[in-house]
């Protein structure tokens, strides 16, 4: 077998890395960036003890991320392998007076 089919064989990573999504909305529209507003969409429920759902809406709405937790910080408190990470710290003063 040639060298070129050799290394597509055992090659699981592509050459260069590419966007799942067009520049514009990967790095812009959807990104997640500290203190800038994003259009979103807000899902409300009512759900009773038995875990039905008695009702629903959908609301516009502008998000705003206050601080992006790393992932290792994140992974660690859903395990159960770490303490839950101090949101309280990244969120407005004005939420706690």
């Amino acid at each position: 077998m040639s060298t070129p089919g050799r290394t597509r064989l055992r090659s699981t990573q592509p050459a260069r890395p590419f966007p799942c999504f067009q520049r514009e909305l990967s790095t812009d529209l959807t990104s997640l960036d500290d203190h800038e507003d994003r259009a979103a969409v807000a899902i409300e429920m009512v759900i009773s003890d038995a875990g039905e759902m008695h009702s629903s809406d959908t609301y516009r709405a502008l998000v705003r991320n206050h601080a992006k937790l790393g992932l290792q910080q994140r992974g660690a408190w859903l395990e159960g392998k770490g303490p839950m990470p101090d949101a309280k710290k990244f969120l407005p003063k004005s939420l706690f007076s």
